[in-house]
């Protein structure tokens, strides 16, 4: 996930930055950088439920109510 929130700084300072002169190759280059954050996120988020399932999954609750 750090590298999805660097992606996402590194998009947001391109367009601030750029905000006066935002040609239309900046625009292409913006929406393939929000593609691939927005992928990055999808396997962020698969991988963090991966994980929350499997510990849940491997935690003895031999005690806990029900």
């Amino acid at each position: 996930m750090y590298i999805t929130t660097s992606a996402a700084v590194g998009l947001c300072m391109l367009a601030f930055f750029r905000r006066k002169n935002f040609t239309a190759g900046l625009r292409k280059l913006f929406l393939v950088g929000l593609l691939v954050l927005a992928g990055l996120v999808m396997v962020g988020s698969d991988r963090g439920a991966q994980l929350v399932y499997q510990y849940a999954t491997s935690v003895r609750l031999t005690g806990a109510p029900k």
